[in-house]
Parts: C-alpha cells; sequence; structure tokens
C-alpha cells in the first residue's frame, strides 16, 4: 500500500495583513528590518535624505552627516502638495491595518508575524516624533498613527513589540508623546485639534493597561511605570536647564590653556563667539536620554568645555564625557579644536574616533578626511553641529563600525562577535570612567552639574549597569562601588 504524504496547507491568515504592511513600506520607503539590521534610526536630520543616499544608511555617519548630497530646484508648493498626498496615502493605510488587527483571528503567531515586517519601523519613526508643532501639521495622520497603536496594544501576542524601539521602546514614546500633549494642551488648548489629543490619550491608556504588569520588569530606564517616567525626564529637563551654560574662572586642567587665548582678538572674532555662545545657552541639547552642557572662561573667551551625557541604548549611555574646546583666532575660517578629556588618564580609547590622547576624529573639525561637503564651513557650520554630532555621530550604539571600512562588515558572523566585544569593553570603561570617577570627582565648573545628573537618574543607571552586568563581568565588579556612591546622593533641589 502506496502512503501518500499529506499535502502542506499554507496558512493564509496573514496574507491581507502582509500585505497592507507591504504597501505601507512602499508609501513610506520604510523597510522592512532584515535579520541584521540596525534598530538605530537616529538623527532626525538624516530621515529626510535617507531614501535619496542608500536602501540601508549606514551606521558610521560619513564624518558629520550634516550636509551631503547635491541640491537641485524645489518648490515649496509642489513638495507641501506631495507631502499631503502622501500622508492621506500612509492615514488610509494605518485606517486600514487598524481595522484589520481589530479582528479576533490572530492568535499567537501575530506578533512573530508583524515583527518581520515595517510596522515596528514605522511606529518608531512616528511616534519618537516630539514635535507637537509638526504632530498638528499632520494631525490627520498622527490620530490614525495613535489609533494603530492602540489596536496593536490590544493584541496580547504583540506586548514584546510595545517593549522594542530606539532610542527608546514604543511604550515610552507613547508615554511621552501624552506627557507633550497634555502640557501643550493646558498652554494652547485652542491650538491643539482635541481629535489629536484624545487619540494620544486613548493609546496611551490602552498601552498603560496592557503592559501594567510587565512595564516594571522592561523599562530600561527604570522601575517606574510610563507616566512616572515621562514625570521623572520632565522634571530631568526642567532642572538641568540651568546648567546648560555657565561662565568659570578658570579651568583646573584644559588641553589648549596657554594656547594663544583671547590676546588681541579682533572684533569680529570677539562678535561671532559670543553669539554662538548666546545660541548655545539655549540650543544646546537637553533630554533625559542624553544632554550637553558648556562651560566657558570668564576671562578668556577663546577657552570653554562641554561636557556630554552619553546616549541611552549606547555603550556610553548616562556616562559624563568631558571634552576641551579651543576658538582659535581666525574662527569661523576655521573649525574650533576639541579634545577629549574622558580617556582615564589616557588609558581608555572609547571610540574609533576617539583617542586615547584624547583626539578627536572628525570631519567637521578638520581632523578626517570625509566626503566633499563633510568639512568645516566658515559660513554655515557652528559650534552647535560638533556638539550634536560628537553626541550623536560618535556616541552611537555600535562604535565598532565607525572604524573606517567595517560600517560594511556589519553582516559579517566575526565583526558583529568583534563588536559585541568592543561594546562590553566600552561598557566597562564607561562606568569606571564616565561614572564612577566622575561621582568621585567631578570636573571643575560642572560640579553641580554631575551631582544632579547622576542624582536625578540614580535608579535608571543602576538599572542600566544591571542588566549590562549580567553579560559583563567587568561592569558586574563595579556594581557594589557604583550602589553605594548612587545611593548616598542627595535628591535635588
Amino acid at each position: 500500500m502506496t502512503t501518500v504524504a499529506p499535502t502542506k496547507v499554507e496558512d493564509t491568515t496573514f496574507v491581507d495583513l502582509k500585505q497592507s504592511l507591504q504597501k505601507l513600506s512602499e508609501t513610506t520607503g520604510i523597510p522592512a528590518p532584515t535579520p541584521q539590521s540596525q534598530t538605530k534610526q537616529t538623527e532626525k536630520k538624516a530621515v529626510s535624505t535617507a531614501s535619496q543616499t542608500a536602501n540601508q544608511t549606514p551606521l558610521w555617519g560619513r564624518g558629520t552627516g550634516f550636509g551631503y548630497g547635491s541640491q537641485g530646484t524645489w518648490d515649496i508648493e509642489d513638495h507641501a502638495a506631495a507631502e499631503k498626498q502622501k500622508d492621506s496615502g500612509i492615514r488610509v493605510l494605518c485606517e486600514q491595518l487598524t481595522k484589520q488587527l481589530h479582528e479576533d483571528k490572530w492568535g499567537d503567531k501575530l506578533g512573530d508575524v508583524l515583527q518581520e515586517t515595517c510596522l515596528l519601523p514605522f511606529l518608531t519613526r512616528y511616534l519618537h516624533n516630539d514635535s507637537i508643532v509638526d504632530m498638528e501639521r499632520h494631525s490627520e495622520l498622527y490620530i490614525s498613527v495613535f489609533g494603530l497603536v492602540a489596536a496593536l496594544a490590544k493584541q496580547p501576542a504583540c506586548t514584546k513589540l510595545l517593549l522594542q524601539g530606539h532610542p527608546r521602546s514604543l511604550l515610552a514614546a507613547v508615554a511621552d508623546r501624552e506627557s507633550q500633549a497634555q502640557f501643550a494642551s493646558k498652554k494652547k488648548a485652542d491650538n491643539l485639534p482635541k481629535e489629536l489629543f484624545t487619540a494620544i490619550h486613548e493609546a496611551a491608556a490602552v498601552v498603560v493597561k496592557t503592559l501594567s504588569k510587565t512595564a516594571a520588569e522592561h523599562d530600561a530606564k527604570s522601575t517606574r511605570s510610563p507616566a512616572e517616567e515621562a514625570d521623572a525626564k520632565r522634571k530631568y529637563v526642567e532642572f538641568m536647564t540651568k546648567f546648560r551654560f555657565d561662565e568659570v574662572k578658570k579651568f583646573t586642567t584644559h588641553k589648549f590653556s596657554g594656547s594663544g587665548g583671547q590676546g588681541s582678538a579682533n572684533r569680529a572674532w570677539i562678535r561671532r563667539v559670543a553669539s554662538e555662545y548666546a545660541d548655545l545657552a539655549k540650543s544646546l541639547p537637553m533630554e533625559y536620554d542624553s544632554s550637553c552642557f558648556m562651560r566657558v572662561h570668564e576671562s578668556d573667551m577663546s577657552l570653554a568645555q562641554l561636557l556630554v551625557i552619553g546616549p541611552e541604548g549606547t555603550p556610553y549611555a548616562r556616562g559624563a564625557f568631558v571634552f576641551d574646546v579651543l576658538f582659535p583666532q581666525g574662527y569661523p575660517s576655521g573649525p574650533p579644536q576639541v579634545n577629549l578629556q574622558t580617556t582615564g588618564g589616557g588609558s581608555v580609547r572609547f571610540n574609533p574616533n576617539l583617542y586615547n590622547c584624547g583626539k578627536v576624529c572628525l570631519s567637521l573639525l578638520g581632523t578626517w578626511g570625509g566626503a566633499k561637503g563633510e568639512g568645516w564651513s566658515a559660513t554655515a557650520s557652528t559650534f552647535l553641529q560638533v556638539a550634536v554630532s560628537l553626541q550623536s555621530l560618535v556616541m552611537v550604539p555600535k562604535p565598532y563600525f565607525n572604524e573606517p571600512g567595517y560600517q560594511g562588515s556589519m553582516t559579517d558572523p566575526t565583526h558583529i562577535q568583534g563588536s559585541d566585544n568592543y561594546d562590553r569593553n566600552i561598557e566597562t570603561q564607561t562606568v569606571r570612567w564616565a561614572i564612577i570617577e566622575q561621582l568621585k570627582n567631578p570636573p571643575a565648573g560642572f560640579e553641580e552639574t554631575v551631582k544632579a545628573h547622576f542624582a536625578l537618574q540614580k535608579d535608571s543607571i543602576l538599572a542600566q549597569c544591571k542588566r549590562w552586568g549580567e553579560k559583563n563581568s567587568g561592569v558586574q565588579s563595579q556594581l557594589a562601588e557604583l550602589t553605594t556612591l548612587l545611593t548616598a546622593l542627595p535628591t535635588p533641589k
């Protein structure tokens, strides 16, 4: 008797859903993740150029990332019309997906299926938009996006998707947007579309309800609830803003002391540096996830120091890194000079772009030969661009691939292992030199800044370092000392 093998029946449950998501990918230009794709979709400045430059933006930031590529004629009315049409297409697809997700047929496989589509990258991009003005301008689109989030959160199999995303989880991003919307509605209730506020609030309520039992275990920032976390972030920014920019009588140590100084500076140089200082006092990045602080010499405008708090999601996270800065005579005809002071006494190379001697390799500074348009421009470049480049283009999630020539090896198993090992070492050195050492010996001029930062984020820092320590004995061995130092910090008032 011949045995006939049973015919394999293809599961068609997800066909329509996948087709909708494929259309969403084609409309937005946001691809589904590949097995080794990087989740870091960072600088908002890069979003508008990504689809024009490459199918997959390399993690290595091509020097500075500030302005490269050709510029042609551009009509603002044509652009606005095209943007409106694109918004309409995305909105229709979001509403279609929301309707599909409300069906009861999906089962336990839904989360795994959606993981392989563009949905998570799409929501990550839109939910991490922190501009209320932009959301108001595209209110109909964002109403549909938050409706899709609510539908997703109601599916138990999709819980893990809400706990993912970069630089923060979708859970945290939704909480942030609700906090922003509440603040905006109090300040300018007539301008914020009521329907948009309702959509944000309802999405946040569903997400919090769905994840009430798991949020405390997951949150990479702390054990607080999403609402408490959003409030802590707001309070951090409010408190730390007063430390953003200040003058000091002297720098205890500074790479460029005695390098010429202000001397008989001409009026144009003084006017330019003073103008930039005025802007930096208001525009240096100030976020819970990463901030920049600056101190300038009160009697020598040419000397300054920049304190960068390492971005969340990187092996530099929440560490305090000090850079010495010199604005040479002739600035801005040439770039400022920058040197990393936080090197463990010259023992640590924190990044392929940050040498243990303090040298900073960056096209914008003229210390690395990037592509045309990536270097310093006397008419367009500013020190703010330097600060943002250090924060977001050098201190990245996978710094190993900042090494020239490595960015094309992200799928090579040997390089993947090399990157993991590199991250473990940087995590260890960050805890040792950018956290513990800064707690013991805060840099002169930043004493109160450093103490307040670590005090306001101590729960997040301990949670982060415990996670690192699970796979990193170098961090694990420092946890006891770190815990003692952090718990001794008083709450800033």
